[in-house]
């Protein structure tokens, strides 16, 4: 609907401004792109306000409050790399006596226990209101 009226004013603007003046390039481009704003402001002028609205405002059913929380340990397992090493160990021959063999042993890991402190605090926590 709005842009129909304003190309009808656009056309109207044009033709009126083509029939007063006889002119040429620049004066012409000039009386168009007037008419092009005057059709855009009085199209402004008819449109129609938006409505107001009324807005309901809802309480919070929650609340907040502080407590203490007190320091712990906190144990992480890490896991370590053991390098590649040799092992000496004892060997019982089927006559009884012993001898030492050097044993290869690849690459592993061991998992070791690291204990943390964490010092205690001041937490905020949110509660529900029934």
């Amino acid at each position: 609907m709005r842009k129909s009226v304003i190309a009808i004013l656009v056309g109207v603007f044009l033709f009126a401004s083509a029939q007063k003046a006889f002119a040429d390039g620049w004066e012409t481009a000039g009386k168009i792109l007037t008419g092009v704003v005057i059709g855009q402001v009085v199209g402004e002028i008819f449109r129609t306000p938006p409505r107001e609205r009324e807005v309901e405002i809802i309480r919070p059913s929650y609340y907040e409050y502080r407590v203490w929380v007190p320091g712990r340990y906190k144990e992480t397992p890490v896991y370590e790399m053991m390098p590649e090493r040799y092992e000496k160990r004892l060997v019982e021959r089927e006559d009884g006596t012993l001898y030492e063999i050097e044993v290869k042993i690849p690459p592993s890991t061991r998992p070791v226990i690291i204990r943390e402190w964490i010092t205690g605090r001041w937490e905020t926590r949110i509660a529900r209101r029934w």
